[in-house]
């Protein structure tokens, strides 16, 4: 992750082998007050805005 302008943007998220609750990427989440089901929420949400954002724009 980067921090930009107040702003955290996330620049890869390696799932091999796999993201479970124990992981460091759910563990980062969690030590900033977010549960792994409302961290998966957040990655599913933010992959739908991005799709939408290329589709609308061509």
């Amino acid at each position: 992750m980067i921090l930009k302008d107040g702003a955290y943007y996330i620049l890869e998220t390696n799932t091999i082998p796999g993201m479970t609750a124990t992981s460091l990427f759910p563990q980062s989440a969690k030590a900033a007050g977010m549960t792994f089901s409302q961290l998966l929420d957040r990655l599913i949400e933010l992959g739908i805005r991005a799709r939408r954002r290329r589709t609308t724009r061509g």
